[in-house]
């Protein structure tokens, strides 16, 4: 069930029109991307363990490459398991799924995203991916708000991520946010951190 519905999902530059989350558990969000499709946001929870493996099974190739930073043919069973182990506070993860409002139902996920504090500090890594078929029309952008917002609350400083430098994609989303890039010297990749107390979300 969705404890509300947003009419349609901000602009891309604008997410920090999402209401703030509470600091308790988030329970399922629902909207109306751009396209006029309607999505739910939930935490993920043990019990995704299946979805999860259907949601990077179906994943093209070249996005698992990007989602990973290299090459992957399948996503390993001890990953896929360590990704259900969260706390809602030093690891936090949230999924999305298309959702029917009139029937009430919802399907296989079609993105996820999450962070990973880093030991006692106040900064966490991130990651986020989002299905072949569902970009570009503002869902990496609630995913992003939602996390954010959780990341307030648990009084982190900052969200860090590695990306390749070719995805251009998922920098121009973070860089929406106000993120930092810097390049990782000798490599194909980049690091962008958003700074948590700056987005306004």
């Amino acid at each position: 069930m969705c404890t509300k519905f947003t009419a349609i999902v901000p602009p891309r530059n604008a997410a920090t029109a999402v209401e703030p989350a509470q600091p308790d558990r988030t329970p399922a969000e629902c909207a109306r991307l751009r396209d006029g499709r309607d999505v739910r946001i939930r935490p993920s929870c043990s019990g995704d363990l299946d979805a999860l493996r259907g949601f990077f099974a179906a994943l093209s190739p070249e996005t698992l490459r990007l989602r990973f930073l290299f090459p992957v043919r399948e996503v390993g069973e001890s990953t896929l398991r360590e990704f259900t182990i969260t706390d809602d506070r030093a690891h936090v993860a949230l999924v999305a799924e298309p959702w029917n409002a009139a029937a009430g139902q919802v399907m296989n996920l079609i993105a996820e995203a999450r962070y990973i504090r880093i030991g006692d500090s106040d900064s966490a890594e991130l990651a986020l991916v989002v299905a072949d078929g569902w970009r570009r029309v503002g869902l990496g952008t609630l995913l992003m708000g939602a996390l954010l917002r959780h990341a307030r609350y648990a009084a982190l400083r900052c969200l860090c991520g590695d990306a390749l430098a070719e995805n251009t994609a998922i920098q121009g989303l973070l860089r929406s946010f106000g993120a930092r890039t810097r390049p990782h010297p000798g490599s194909n990749t980049v690091q962008l951190c958003v700074e948590v107390t700056r987005t306004g979300t």
